[in-house]
């Protein structure tokens, strides 16, 4: 990154520079790019300078006025300025650096199979039992699913390529009887897109059918994410594999799905030992 030059006692300009950085340089999402706007435009209110010291008092009382939860999130996003501060040449080195990030047990809300068998069981159109099938098998996000196209979909080798968060690409791979739903809607349907929606539009979908099952937990679209998380964890993999695999930054968003119960524990262990007495 080359060095940029902003007013050392201007920590609005140092922001907007940052932001700017992220939308154009790192082509991070216009959602992440409003989470780093809240933050950071909460910071520079509040504090008069960019001095490490100033870096250093606003966690402190983050700490004391949020939830870990939200603590950890602020410390995220002001580690990440101060490393691009650092970069520009303003800090010689990072204030944050050695701070402890507050352990957030905030665990996923996640659909449960039966769950998703009864909606998948509602749904009535070629369309909606592809789209529910896919989000079953590969976890993508909302914005990953409306944003596919045929050209990216190997019905054949059953995988797919999906643009994710920072406009990075990965492999995901689904089952063949999401890769025959998967067929008869090609053949109904018109245009370069998988699915011609709007995130309004795929949310109506997933109330209206969790409406007609039934279902009254979570049914929403990451909560669909969260489940096929959790079930390959419980199954084993590997949490760099279930990483690349959910188009996670880092393996520490991943490990929360590998944070078995002791139910959990106890059904991986039957299966290693085949039930023996």
């Amino acid at each position: 990154m080359p060095k940029r030059r902003f007013r050392h006692a201007d920590p609005a300009a140092a922001v907007q520079e940052f932001l700017r950085y992220l939308e154009v340089e790192r082509g991070v999402s216009p959602k992440t790019l409003d989470w780093y706007r809240d933050i950071l435009d909460l910071f520079a209110r509040d504090l008069p300078d960019l001095s490490p010291i100033r870096f250093r008092a606003f966690v402190a009382r983050i700490r004391r006025q949020r939830s870990p939860h939200t603590a950890a999130s602020y410390l995220r996003a002001l580690r990440h300025f101060a490393a691009f501060l650092v970069r520009a040449g303003i800090l010689s080195r990072n204030p944050l650096d050695g701070i402890r990030i507050p352990r957030a047990e905030r665990l996923p809300r996640a659909i449960r199979e039966e769950d998703q068998e009864a909606i998948i069981r509602a749904a009535r159109s070629e369309r909606d039992r592809a789209l529910l099938l896919l989000l079953r098998d590969t976890g993508m996000r909302a914005s990953e699913l409306l944003s596919l196209r045929w050209n990216q979909i190997d019905l054949e080798d059953r995988s797919c390529q999906v643009l994710g968060k920072g406009r990075k690409v990965r492999i995901v791979f689904f089952t063949a009887e999401t890769a025959e739903a998967l067929r008869r809607w090609r053949e109904e349907c018109d245009g370069d897109r998988v699915f011609p929606l709007r995130y309004s539009g795929l949310r109506a979908i997933l109330r209206r059918l969790a409406a007609q099952a039934g279902v009254e937990g979570p049914w929403g679209a990451h909560a669909w994410r969260h489940a096929f998380g959790i079930r390959m964890a419980r199954a084993g993999m590997p949490t760099l594999a279930l990483q690349r695999l959910m188009g996670h930054s880092t393996p520490l968003v991943t490990e929360i799905y590998a944070r078995l119960t002791g139910r959990d524990l106890k059904e991986m262990y039957d299966r290693y030992v085949g039930g023996r007495d």
